[in-house]
């Protein structure tokens, strides 16, 4: 049976809204991975600045908690948008394949709201942090900007979820594109 051309248009446009949320969080993830690469480097120069000369680097704790918030917040959509992360479907893959479904919308659909709600509050501390001047303790480094990460990859992890549920809605399976 042949789809409305409204519909078929509304799935290309969510696939197309997918797609180019999947390239774009990839690109972020590479910022990711080279925090995660710069952190690791830290971390052995300072075990081997402390070990050898009994002189850590100064700061590399939070310089370290700085790349760790990168790491997370750069990642979590793109993982989320290859659907890398872990479901728990003990109970839910025995039910009729309707009401996992619906299951998944719902638990998309309160996902949006947590996410939502913690990218908004953190937009807003952020917000605070910075018109306050708030720096780090030891290094003085401004803490805003790195707030402001925590606040754009819990937006872009609630775009990611987004595409997802509306592709949920319009009928499209998650794991093979068909209805």
């Amino acid at each position: 049976m042949k789809q409305p051309d409204s519909k078929r248009t509304l799935r290309e446009n969510i696939h197309l809204f997918e797609s180019k949320l999947k390239t774009f969080t990839r690109w972020i993830s590479f910022v990711a991975m080279l925090a995660a690469v710069i952190m690791m480097f830290l971390v052995v120069a300072d075990v081997f600045m402390r070990r050898f000369f009994n002189m850590p680097i100064l700061g590399s704790n939070e310089i370290q908690r700085i790349l760790l918030t990168m790491v997370i917040f750069f990642s979590v959509a793109y993982v989320m948008s290859i659907k890398g992360h872990v479901i728990v479907d003990t109970l839910t893959r025995l039910y009729p394949k309707k009401i996992q479904v619906a299951a998944s919308a719902i638990a998309m659909f309160l996902s949006m709201l947590i996410i939502a709600a913690i990218s908004w509050q953190t937009a807003l501390y952020g917000m605070e942090a910075l018109e306050i001047g708030e720096r780090s303790v030891l290094l003085r480094i401004p803490t805003s900007p790195f707030i402001f990460v925590v606040a754009f990859g819990s937006a872009l992890l609630f775009l990611v979820i987004l595409a997802q549920f509306l592709s949920i809605i319009v009928g499209k399976n998650s794991k093979d594109g068909t209805n």
